[in-house]
């Protein structure tokens, strides 16, 4: 079994509990020595038990561990259904290196002269583009000029606009 990892709240170090009377019997649970933070009371299947808590919220992302949680979630969701343990896995470098692969992909841009739009518009772009229209231009020339004012009509990513 693999080492408990200290506390992701207080560093204190942890202990695991296995209930064996009373109502949970049969649970285990994992705590904190320290300030008592605990991980789900698990009953049963519990091959994960420790390399759960140990991925519980902990400190910031770095390259590294980001290579490593990419590979687990790799392992998680591809591995057979036997398999019990990331870290003892034979294929373990096999899930590093897709994730070496993941992770080295380009990100993804907006190439020169393209905008990422709404997947709809909102209403102040069908504003902006019936505004635009204009009943005297030939319909090719209008519907030009209506989309650029839609465009210029886009909200920033993640900022409020009119839905």
């Amino acid at each position: 079994m693999s080492e408990l990892l200290p506390c992701p709240f207080c560093g204190g170090s942890a202990e695991r509990i296995d209930i064996d009377d009373g109502e949970n019997a049969g649970g285990s649970c994992i705590s904190c020595t320290r300030c008592q933070a605990s991980s789900n009371l698990e009953f049963g299947y519990k091959e994960n038990f420790v390399s759960n808590w140990n991925r519980r919220a902990g400190p910031a992302m770095t390259p590294d561990n980001l290579r490593e949680e990419v590979a687990w979630l790799l392992w998680h969701r591809f591995a057979p259904s036997h398999a019990v343990d990331f870290d003892g896995d034979s294929n373990r470098s096999e899930y590093l290196r897709a994730a070496d692969e993941i992770l080295s992909l380009p990100a993804l841009s907006v190439p020169e002269g393209w905008v990422a739009v709404p997947r709809e518009p909102t209403v102040d772009m069908v504003r902006a583009g019936n505004a635009a229209l204009s009943p005297w231009v030939a319909p090719a020339l209008h519907s030009h000029e209506a989309y650029r004012a839609m465009l210029s009509a886009i909200p920033s990513p993640g900022g409020e606009g009119n839905v």
